[in-house]
């Protein structure tokens, strides 16, 4: 169990920081769009590249809870076994690949 939840808390952590990043440099960029009109035709793609990157990480991070949610009894992690633990594992790969994220 200790690796499945290992494994969450990276997954956690690497969307925290795909998203912080993703909202530095959406910051810049309306930084840019701000000082003229005229940035919109070059900057306004790359921004809603930025936004989509966020839209991702949030909707892993639901599917995480959702997965996690049909698993976990009222403790922290429950009392999965070590067959639970592989399926939980499989059953967020699988979502994860839907997404071709």
């Amino acid at each position: 169990m200790s690796k499945i939840k290992d494994l969450m808390i990276d997954t956690l952590a690497s969307i925290d920081s795909d998203r912080k990043h993703a909202e530095d440099l959406l910051k810049d960029a309306a930084v840019e769009l701000g000082k003229s009109v005229d940035k919109y035709r070059d900057i306004g793609p790359v921004a809603a590249k930025f936004l989509e990157a966020l839209q991702r990480s949030n909707e892993q991070r639901v599917k995480l809870i959702g997965i996690l949610a049909k698993k976990i009894d009222e403790d922290e992690f429950g009392d999965v076994s070590g067959e639970e633990a592989t399926e939980l594992y499989e059953e967020f790969e699988e979502e994860d690949s839907k997404d071709g994220s």
